[in-house]
């Protein structure tokens, strides 16, 4: 490839230098619209037709303005534009102001005229991936992948792994596996009598068994969840509109929902057309003060269920045509016109533009909204194409959620961007369709994943993962502020106490692990919490920022929360007498100790006489690798 490039450009600068280009050296898209954009279109394209002239096509470049045809297709040196471009008159010299064309570019332009005016250009679809719509069944390899796994998701990525010869590295062992499946399923430590006891296993089904004891634990599988799904939703304890009724929460109704293993398309349809303890979703926030025209409820409601439920960012949209993707300012006020009490006038950069907005899916081919039908009605008719058979987004945008929350990269990168292409199309497919046949069971299809050998392996352990992503593991994750502190809670049995939700009678559980506890996400952020990326939920976020900032090392390593956390902490093991540091590290970071490493841990845990000692060391242990990293 390196060779054809270089040749071409030898061939190119010859044909530059003798001010010569053959009729088949030229490319419409590459050598002549970046001349007709820069130095034509400003007065002859879009809305712009000076001298009755367009040249936004080939057909209206022939047709011609006020001096007839601009040009007479393979005859360059009789045509009017190479007239004009070349012409000395500064009555007549085309463009009229700023540097002429350069001989090159004119020669450009009269071999083009001279071969027929080719006018082709890459299509939309031939530059960016265009995400199906319709869902796909993908046939499962019969041949087991690496270390002889039957399980489909090791089938399906058999190819894969072959196409780009990955190397793949070990299966994690089994305390490592253990620690990795609380923290993702349930957002806490994994007791050490359980790491213990799951190590010593040898039956030869343990992880699949470990699954499935850890999702029966259906309080702590809520109260993890409720952090991820309160981000999605911007549902929040406090916050802008909750004071003056501008926002409704939806607290109730979620933790419930996540408690029961509601189906996904039930729990996105009482979301969608809600009851009134889900309704706080599509009625968003009613800002105080000046608005803008996009903060409208009903474009809100728009954006909320399209970024959520579909994969689609209409921020851009719901302002002006978006330059990011292929949706379109109609395009938003179609679907926010289902969530309108009455039809909406469409507005461009806040600018109203006098015309109405034509109720519509965004992807009319699915079924259609009748505009004339009850507010209530259309949440219903949005809902039931949200979630219909056929809406292949719908599901692939949440099997993607979920691969990213257990894998830390997901199938498609951004989660609110299903446009993009997905690494393994296959796999993301099969995952979405298989979901509709565990009867849209989302623990189903957590423990299809954590029961992989995909998510068994090592970590990633590239520094740097290239922009072109190859799967190789999943990626080592840093622990949610909210996990950090319900961790450190479980190590110091120090819980948060000013709570601010209290859990259902009908869902305490003497066998969970959050019972008698207060999980962090029921807390209103502090700045520990804020700081290390808790968002303020004004917005919806799929996914929090991965990158580690120069303010959050300083908020986990010096910030005064955190050292009174500690000192609370510290205070609280006392109470129960000596404390044994290796057991203390044992729990927290999961593992077993080396000799070598236990004798200096029981040396240091002699000296400790009060809280100051026993902070210090909770200190070392908080802020190591082993502790804030999933691996």
């Amino acid at each position: 490839m390196k060779i054809k490039k270089s040749l071409f450009g030898i061939l190119s600068a010859t044909c530059i230098a003798q001010g010569v280009w053959a009729a088949e050296a030229i490319d419409f898209e590459k050598d002549v619209h970046p001349i007709l954009a820069e130095r034509c279109f400003k007065c002859h394209a879009g809305d712009e037709h000076k001298g009755g002239l367009s040249m936004s096509t080939r057909e209206a470049l022939l047709e011609g303005g006020e001096y007839g045809p601009a040009v007479i297709p393979k005859d360059a040196e009789n045509s009017t534009l190479i007239e004009m471009i070349t012409s000395t008159d500064p009555e007549d010299q085309m463009p009229p102001k700023g540097d002429r064309l350069s001989e090159v570019e004119i020669d450009i332009l009269k071999a083009w005229i001279n071969a027929d005016l080719p006018w082709e250009m890459t299509k939309a679809s031939d530059l960016f991936w265009v995400a199906p719509l319709h869902p796909r069944e993908v046939d499962v390899p019969r041949a087991p992948i690496f270390r002889g796994s039957k399980h489909p998701i090791d089938r399906l990525l058999k190819s894969y792994a072959k196409q780009h010869d990955v190397d793949l590295p070990k299966l994690v062992d089994d305390e490592r596996y253990i620690r990795r499946v609380y923290f993702d399923l349930l957002g806490m430590l994994a007791p050490t009598e359980a790491v213990e006891a799951f190590v010593a296993d040898t039956a030869k089904d343990k992880r699949a068994a470990l699954v499935d004891a850890v999702l029966a634990d259906n309080r702590s599988y809520a109260e993890h969840w409720m952090t991820l799904w309160n981000d999605s939703l911007r549902n929040d304890h406090r916050g802008t509109g909750y004071i003056d009724g501008g926002r409704k929460k939806i607290t109730d109704w979620l933790y419930k929902s996540l408690y029961e293993n509601k189906p996904y398309d039930d729990f996105t349809t009482e979301l969608i057309a809600p009851k009134a303890e889900s309704e706080g979703f599509v009625k968003g926030i009613k800002w105080r003060g000046a608005q803008t025209a996009n903060q409208a409820i009903p474009l809100q409601a728009a954006r909320s269920v399209s970024q959520v439920f579909l994969g689609v960012n209409m921020k851009c949209a719901s302002c002006h045509d978006s330059f990011t993707n292929e949706w379109k300012l109609v395009d938003s006020y179609g679907l926010a016109n289902a969530f309108s009490e009455a039809p909406m006038e469409i507005s461009r950069c806040d600018v109203a533009t006098g015309d109405m907005a034509q109720t519509k899916f965004l992807w009319p081919e699915l079924g259609a909204i009748d505009s004339e039908a009850p507010l209530e009605k259309r949440r219903e008719q949005v809902a039931a194409l949200v979630t219909h058979p056929e809406n292949g987004r719908y599901t692939r945008t949440i099997v993607n959620r979920l691969w990213t929350q257990l894998m830390g990269r997901g199938l498609v990168a951004a989660p609110d961007e299903l446009g993009d292409e997905p690494w393994s199309a296959d796999l993301l497919d099969w995952l979405a369709v298989e979901l509709v046949n565990q009867d849209y069971d989302l623990k189903a299809m957590l423990k299809l994943i954590a029961t992989s050998e995909a998510y068994q392996l090592n970590s990633d352990a590239r520094l740097q993962v290239p922009e072109e992503y190859t799967f190789r593991g999943p990626m080592p994750r840093r622990l949610l502020p909210e996990q950090i502190y319900d961790a450190m809670a479980c190590v110091t049995g120090a819980w948060q106490t000013a709570s601010e939700f209290e859990v259902p009678a009908n869902s305490e559980d003497a066998e969970s692990l959050s019972e008698g506890t207060v999980r962090s996400w029921r807390i209103h952020a502090d700045p520990f919490m804020r700081i290390l990326g808790r968002p303020n939920r004004n917005q919806i976020m799929l996914a929090r920022e991965a990158d580690f900032t120069r303010l959050q090392a300083l908020e986990i390593t010096n910030g005064d929360t955190l050292a009174a956390y500690l000192i609370a902490g510290a205070t609280k093991m006392l109470e129960s007498g000596a404390v044994d540091t290796q057991a203390v590290m044992r729990h927290a970071w999961g593992r077993s100790f080396p000799d070598a490493e236990a004798a200096i841990l029981s040396t240091y845990g002699a000296s400790i006489q009060e809280p100051g000692d026993l902070e210090d060391v909770l200190w070392l242990i908080f802020n190591h690798p082993e502790f804030q990293i999933v691996f």
